[in-house]
């Protein structure tokens, strides 16, 4: 695998040399650096206004079969609370090709990149939107436990199994050795992190029963506590909506950001 590189900069600790940088801004008029974590894939960096904050690592939904990085409505409420936030660009098929193991595979390279140039002190928050969820758990239980400070799952696919969650790249075997609340059963005891789940209750993507089941195997199995918040009046993508974005500032706030979450 091509290492990953990033353009020597004034807080970069080992100049590296550039493969790619492009600073652009986003509709909110921030500044990001573009750096391609391996081959046609990339990263949004964006620098923020903590240093002692996690770097959080976004993984947006489209099943592995489309999507992209198009989380610039959080800028506003994670950047003076982090250190940096990191949109990901992984392969689907639409545009790529990729099968739903590149996508994971993808995911989790970028994220080894997040928690290692530089080094994040304060470790990586994984956020998982609809699939990018599944990512972001499957992440969590590769990398060290401890840079991994924190999951937030936004109307999350938990279950990838035979009789889990269909689109058009799970096929009807499903995927038992991505499926999260499998792997989470599994591999009991590793996860320390805290865990912060977002479903809305009219959801008809992700029924909100697997959400609830997710959170049961996630406290009978892992050490860290884990939340799960049902909004009302909220379908799938619940972030994208006034009232679901609203209520889940509010309770990251008051569980994830508070000094005794």
């Amino acid at each position: 695998m091509t290492a990953p590189r990033i353009a020597k900069s004034e807080t970069s600790k080992k100049p590296r040399p550039i493969l790619a940088l492009m600073e652009a801004r986003s509709q909110n008029d921030y500044k990001f650096q573009k750096v391609i974590y391996k081959t046609n894939r990339s990263i949004m960096r964006y620098s923020g206004f903590s240093d002692d904050g996690p770097d959080f690592a976004l993984l947006h939904g489209g099943g592995s079969y489309s999507g992209k990085p198009d989380k610039d409505y959080w800028l506003d409420y994670l950047l003076p609370r982090s250190r940096s936030v990191n949109m990901i660009e992984y392969g689907v098929a639409a545009l790529h090709r990729s099968t739903i193991e590149d996508s994971f595979q993808d995911a989790r390279a970028a994220a080894q990149w997040i928690a290692e140039v530089p080094a994040a002190k304060a470790g990586v928050v994984l956020m998982g939107f609809s699939a990018g969820a599944a990512m972001a758990v499957d992440v969590a239980l590769t990398m060290a436990p401890d840079d991994v400070a924190g999951l937030l799952l936004f109307s999350p696919v938990t279950d990838l199994s035979a009789d889990g969650f269909k689109s058009k790249m799970t096929g009807d075997a499903g995927h038992l050795n991505l499926s999260p609340v499998h792997r989470v059963s599994e591999e009991a005891g590793r996860l320390a992190c805290p865990c912060l789940i977002f479903h809305g209750v009219t959801d008809s993507t992700v029924p909100l029963a697997a959400s609830r089941h997710f959170a049961q195997v996630w406290r009978q199995t892992q050490t860290g506590p884990c939340h799960l918040f049902e909004v009302p009046q909220c379908g799938h993508g619940l972030d994208k909506l006034q009232r679901g974005f609203a209520r889940s500032c509010a309770e990251l706030d008051a569980h994830f950001f508070s000094p005794d979450p």
